[in-house]
């Protein structure tokens, strides 16, 4: 409280409101016996948002490793200030406790929200086997040297091209077998898949999989090699990245890129099984700018070489402009094209649940990891060009025209124009001229809605 003079010259005390601390404490119990237990870990962390709705959202766990704590004697008492401090997330959506302890199944607490000064949980964990799995290599053999991941919702592993798993940041999740290649995995239901990797292979695995069947037997790494060509002419020093092809996220990266020599040819000499997508990361040279472009889509197999020809077409495309409208200096154009949008049936459009589940659908997950969209860039004469256009495939072209003169900051859209195009698929890479896309004014552009 402080001493403040009033209106009437008096001096009245008066009482600040001091931030409320927030603190969680309890009791953790062996659910069979009601005994307290000797040790356990508490594992702060957030709610992994998939759908807002949901009432349960997965654990996602702090990078830190100061907000993964150890207690003893069955009670703790943990202060959430420091956590909140530095987590905006956590500050603004909540917060959640894990509780772990081995030979427990784990367990995560309720959402827990700031306003919360004083929580009392007790949890009482089940006791649960541990699985001993075997890694083995390719041949057979017990695999020592490999790195084990744990994947759990909101954690991303980095896969390491010289046979090595990292997660930057801390450590939790990754795990070495011993010298037969063995390594316990914890019950926890939210780990959701198990990898490894050596110098030898990958493999990965789901959790009920090797609950099932104990051992994660690597595969032989593949290759994939490439040229790239534009205007069937080689594209020397280009950078290449091999990102994994994964719409609801894999739970892992792959470290993996490559330059195109001087004929425009590439190799990937070590890489896991799976589906990519091979991307260019372009730097504007007027800025310094990095963007990534998508080139190709590619399956690398099991101790296979796979190959790809990659570049695709340059697009070029002009803008015809209404009798009536003349671009100026505050005028801004953005031109681009990409394959078909998609949209929910009208019949299930107010129905939030009946689109979540349409949008996870394995059909519309395919469709959605197929997206391509490419930028134009104006060249001189008023020629707007896109590389590289994956061939073979439909696409719509879009216009947009915005008024930079607006005084709320964003341009006003005063034309818009649209068509659609089909690039050939053979041969596979060349020159392709749109002609002239029409603009028109927003009261004659067609409505645009779906999901991209």
């Amino acid at each position: 409280s402080v001493a403040a003079p009033a209106a009437d010259g008096e001096e009245r005390t008066i009482a600040l409101a001091k931030e409320a601390r927030v603190a969680v404490s309890g009791a953790v119990t062996d659910a069979s016996t009601g005994q307290p237990l000797p040790a356990f870990r508490i594992v702060c962390g957030t709610p992994y948002v998939i759908d807002p709705s949901s009432a349960n959202p997965p654990f996602t766990a702090s990078p830190r490793s100061g907000d993964w704590h150890k207690f003893g004697g069955g009670k703790f008492r943990l202060a959430m200030d420091q956590f909140l401090e530095y987590n905006w997330d956590a500050r603004n959506r909540g917060f959640m406790l894990k509780f772990e302890a081995d030979g427990y199944a784990s367990s995560v607490s309720r959402l827990i929200h700031t306003n919360e000064s004083d929580v009392q949980l007790e949890v009482a964990l089940v006791p649960a086997q541990t699985v001993n799995v075997t890694v083995l290599n390719p041949n057979g053999r017990p695999a020592a040297d490999a790195d084990v991941g744990l994947l759990r919702p909101g954690v991303t592993m980095s896969l390491m091209v010289a046979g090595h798993l990292n997660l930057p940041g801390f450590s939790t999740g990754l795990l070495r077998p011993d010298s037969k290649g063995a390594f316990l995995l914890p019950p926890d239901d939210s780990i959701k898949r198990v990898i490894a990797i050596n110098s030898q292979g990958f493999a990965e695995a789901s959790f009920a999989a090797l609950s099932r069947e104990p051992i994660l037997q690597l595969q032989p790494l593949g290759r994939l090699e490439g040229q790239w060509l534009v205007r069937n002419q080689p594209a020397p020093g280009r950078g290449l990245v091999l990102g994994v092809a994964s719409i609801d996220g894999a739970g892992y990266t792959l470290d993996c890129s490559a330059t195109t020599d001087s004929e425009g040819r590439f190799t990937f000499a070590q890489v896991p099984a799976g589906k990519y997508r091979l991307t260019w990361n372009e730097s504007t040279k007027e800025n310094g700018v990095t963007t990534s472009k998508d080139l190709a889509g590619v399956e690398v197999r099991p101790g296979e070489t796979s190959t790809v020809t990659v570049g695709g077409y340059v697009v070029n495309l002009r803008l015809r402009w209404p009798a009536d409208f003349v671009p100026g200096k505050s005028t801004r154009i953005s031109v681009a094209m990409h394959t078909p949008s998609l949209a929910p049936p009208a019949t299930i459009m107010q129905d939030r649940q009946a689109v979540i589940q349409w949008s996870q659908s394995p059909e519309i997950q395919t469709k959605l990891r197929d997206y391509r969209s490419y930028e134009f860039v104006e060249g001189a004469g008023g020629l707007w060009t896109a590389e590289p256009v994956q061939a073979g495939t439909a696409y719509t072209l879009e216009a947009m025209v915005g008024d930079g003169a607006a005084t709320n900051g964003s341009p006003a859209v005063v034309a818009y124009g649209q068509m659609s195009v089909t690039i050939p698929a053979d041969p596979p890479t060349g020159q392709f001229d749109a002609g002239e896309l029409l603009v028109q004014g927003v009261e004659s552009a067609p409505a645009r809605a779906g999901v991209r």
